[in-house]
């Protein structure tokens, strides 16, 4: 495998995180529970490095944000709370060092700047309108773009899971034209806040990467996802918090991270080669 992730960032050791995300960073509802949802797994990830990691999160589709501000719904076994919205601690006194945000994934059939489909603004303003929120309260905080998997719908043209030949123009899709919606969409958020530090956290794209590779490829799709929204399974969220772990931290997990059986034999036996493949 080759390096897949550049640690253009400056490595951190604490981190404060508010996420404001949907299924694809937390799918409460999935089997396992806290282990379909990548906070649960940065959380171990960070300890064993003898860092910090504490979190507040929110369900919101963007555009709903201005509308109810921030809020913190979200709690995890083992993960500490950054910040309660019902506490007498306002936003701007939770410190946070980073906003995470995740947009839907199944509005990249149009572009960045273009109206969502009921012509309720664009998904650029509607991230712009977070950030502009964020940054006010917490001047300097960093604003992570979370790359989550793309709708796997349109790509399954009967019941879950798809063939192997669906499941291969699935990879690409997210390896091309929805890989590059992300990248116009941060540069269309950074050209309009120039003053922020944006980065994109490339998610999809480096696990399609790694998972049409040897040894992951190996992986049916039910190894990794429960239908095909696609919510994922603790596999899936395990995987997707490596990546995350780099663009949150500035470096590589932890090698000596004990993967518990939760995690699908094949990425516990080839762990230490793929945190290798994610150094850039």
């Amino acid at each position: 495998m080759a390096n897949l992730l550049s640690r253009s960032t400056t490595p951190k050791t604490h981190v404060r995180s508010f996420i404001i995300g949907n299924s694809l960073v937390n799918h409460e509802a999935g089997r396992g529970s806290d282990l379909t949802s990548v906070p649960y797994w940065l959380a171990r990830l960070a300890r064993q490095d003898g860092n910090t990691y504490a979190m507040a999160g929110t369900y919101t589709a963007l555009r709903d944000f201005q509308d109810i501000g921030p809020e913190a719904n979200w709690a995890f076994d083992g993960v500490t709370n950054a910040w309660n919205a019902d506490g007498r601690v306002s936003f701007a006194d939770a410190d946070f060092t980073s906003v995470q945000i995740n947009p839907l994934n199944y509005v990249q059939w149009r572009g960045p700047t273009e109206p969502y489909w009921d012509d309720n603004g664009t998904p650029v303003g509607a991230a712009l309108e977070v950030i502009d929120v964020v940054t006010a309260a917490e001047p300097g905080i960093e604003v992570l773009i979370y790359e989550g998997w793309a709708d796997m719908g349109p790509f399954v043209s009967g019941d879950f899971p798809p063939s192997a030949r669906e499941f291969a123009k699935y990879h690409a899709y997210n390896l091309g034209e929805y890989h590059d919606w992300y990248l116009e969409y941060v540069r269309e958020l950074k050209a309009a806040r120039p003053d922020v530090s944006i980065r994109l956290i490339p998610v999809s794209s480096v696990l399609s990467t790694l998972l049409t590779q040897s040894p992951l490829n190996q992986l049916s799709p039910t190894d990794l996802y429960e239908d095909d929204a696609p919510h994922g399974t603790p596999t899936k969220y395990f995987l997707a918090s490596l990546v995350t772990y780099v663009g949150t931290y500035g470096k590589l997990p932890p090698t000596d991270f004990a993967v518990p059986p939760s995690v699908h034999p094949l990425v516990r036996s080839n762990y230490a080669e793929i945190v290798a493949a994610l150094g850039g």
